[in-house]
């Protein structure tokens, strides 16, 4: 039984003496962004409706990802939408990739990070000649990123703009 006590002893101070890893050091900064020229992937979506829901599944889209602290690229999204076309309320799952081939402010460089978007959807029923739209309020969270945004993480908030036309948010990326 000595024995035992003095190996747990032992191995207790062992660890003591062992030097323990320095913490990471996670930087953090709050970054804007604006997405314009949002324009769908054709054909990549199934659409219809169901009773009073309109149902759009796969619905790739593409557009350009401006933000001075990460810097300026493409932003690519396939999404999923269901909306009450009675009551105009829905909501919106979306899986986006932001790829950034000139660096903002922050000094990351290039790279692409990725993840999931959610948002509350509102429909306003088409008024000839301006079509149906789809106004978003939502947050996104970004996890999977590579080279210059390799193990960084993005919260945002985000919205449907009008002026220019597309998707504005605000956030905080560490890394």
């Amino acid at each position: 039984m000595n024995k035992k006590v003095l190996l747990v002893v032992l191995a207790v101070l062992a660890l003591l003496i062992v030097p323990m890893s320095p913490a990471m050091a996670v930087t953090k900064a709050p970054c804007t962004f604006t997405i314009t020229g949002i324009t769908p992937v054709p054909g990549s979506a199934k659409i219809w409706t169901e009773g009073n829901v309109q149902h759009v599944m796969g619905q790739q889209v593409r557009g350009t990802f401006t933000s001075d602290a990460l810097g300026i690229g493409t932003f690519e999204a396939t999404f999923d939408r269901r909306v009450n076309l009675l009551t105009g309320e829905g909501t919106y799952t979306a899986w986006p990739t932001i790829t950034i081939t000139a660096g903002g402010e922050l000094g990351l460089g290039t790279g692409s990070i990725s993840g999931i978007g959610e948002a509350k959807v509102t429909y306003i029923p088409p008024a000839p000649p301006v079509p149906a739209l789809y106004p978003l309020q939502g947050s996104a969270v970004y996890t999977r990123g590579t080279d210059g945004f390799a193990g960084a993480m993005i919260r945002v908030d985000f919205w449907t703009t009008t002026s220019p036309p597309g998707t504005a948010g605000a956030g905080t990326i560490a890394y």
